[in-house]
């Protein structure tokens, strides 16, 4: 696997996880620079001269040792959340409560219904297991109940799991203990909400995917870095698998390295702003056509397929596809074919048959989901 240069970010052999600078005591100030090295009102790197941030670093690292961390969790459903915050509280870890942006009916009973068979796997779960505090929260805009509720709790640190709501300037100001982001890629590279579809999209998942743990200031994913894990892309390129391997990295980086770093034995690296991309997924990105070459088509349908909707366009209307079934030889010249089920088409060297979505075909990619998560190993 290519391994990403990125400047002061160093990753192990054989897919390690790589560590900040390990430092005897965090800093301490009560502002934000804008160069990225402070995480609410937490500054990793070098001490101004007069700062009282000893004192400060000296108490959170006592607190840490005297007893069990005690943390905010900022989350949405899916894999990933549920299984770090199961991680997290079966290490021995307390959490106070875990908040999320939301989530239809449909969404959350599901969410239930697997808890039952792969709890591991199940946000809902977890909050049933341990008997955790759940909060819906609609926004975190200055004075709002979430933000000063978030301001005054009683908690050591504050975790957030893709959570897909920003945390103004503001609150992070307000905010006396470290926040930090688990981020589902290889920081700086792929910022944003949208990192695994972005990276399947430009074929660079071999490259940068993984799981960043970092520090959160009011730049979208820009805060220091304080520890990375790649993780591979499965060879039968099963997006579904790789999510359960993304939120086993992530729970590691969570119950291993967040203690270190709250004790002050590992310092952030500021992210090398000139390797950074912040990659918005476009719509007509997800819609084929017949300006792609066969494997383009074979690969989108085959990985970032499992994740979103695929359509194939056919003049002013676009099909939902699946699969590309069968290739039929060089390209015919001929209009496209559209069946029931199939569409065969030119593409740039081949005429093929795509598979078009059926109705049934969310249920059946559902299910087989399910079932992953319940034979998949915790």
């Amino acid at each position: 696997m290519l391994r990403p240069s990125f400047g002061a970010t160093r990753y192990g052999e054989n897919g390690s996880t790589w560590l900040a600078e390990k430092h005897d005591v965090p800093q301490y100030s009560a502002d934000i620079d804008d160069a990225g090295h402070q995480v609410q009102g937490w500054r990793l790197g070098p001490q101004a001269p007069g700062r009282r941030s000893d004192m400060a670093a000296a108490s959170l690292s006592a607190t840490v040792g005297k007893r069990t961390l005690r943390a905010l969790f900022l989350a949405d459903l899916g894999p990933i959340p549920a299984h770090v915050v199961w991680a997290w509280r079966e290490r021995g870890y307390e959490i106070a409560e875990i908040w999320t942006k939301g989530g239809g009916r449909g969404a959350w009973k599901r969410e239930r219904q697997l808890g039952w068979f792969a709890p591991h796997w199940s946000l809902a779960a977890a909050i049933d297991r341990w008997g955790i505090r759940h909060r819906s929260i609609d926004n975190l805009k200055a004075g709002s109940d979430a933000a000063l509720a978030m301001a005054s709790m009683n908690v050591d640190v504050i975790i957030s799991v893709h959570f897909m709501r920003i945390l103004p300037r503001t609150l992070l100001e307000q905010l006396s203990v470290p926040v930090f982001n688990l981020h589902p890629s290889l920081l700086p590279a792929y910022r944003g909400s949208a990192p695994l579809v972005g990276m399947l999209l430009d074929e660079m998942q071999d490259r940068f995917g993984g799981v960043t743990l970092h520090g959160i200031v009011p730049a979208i994913d820009a805060g220091p870095i304080f520890a990375a894990r790649p993780v591979a892309f499965p060879l039968d390129h099963d997006t579904r698998s790789w999510e359960l391997d993304l939120a086993r990295a992530a729970a590691s980086l969570a119950v291993e390295n967040i203690p270190d770093v709250l004790a002050g034995r590992i310092k952030g690296v500021a992210q090398a702003e000139e390797k950074a991309g912040y990659r918005r997924v476009k719509a007509d990105e997800l819609t084929l056509n017949s300006q792609l070459t066969a494997a383009r088509v074979a690969w989108l349908c085959a990985s970032l397929g499992r994740m979103r909707p695929l359509t194939f366009a056919v003049g002013n209307r676009a099909y939902p596809v699946t699969r590309m079934s069968h290739r039929l030889g060089p390209p015919s010249g001929q209009d496209p074919r559209v069946t029931w089920l199939t569409i065969e088409t030119d593409l740039a060297d081949a005429r093929v048959r795509l598979r078009r979505k059926p109705i049934w075909e969310g249920r059946r990619r559902r299910i087989e989901t399910w079932f992953q998560r319940v034979l998949a190993r915790p």
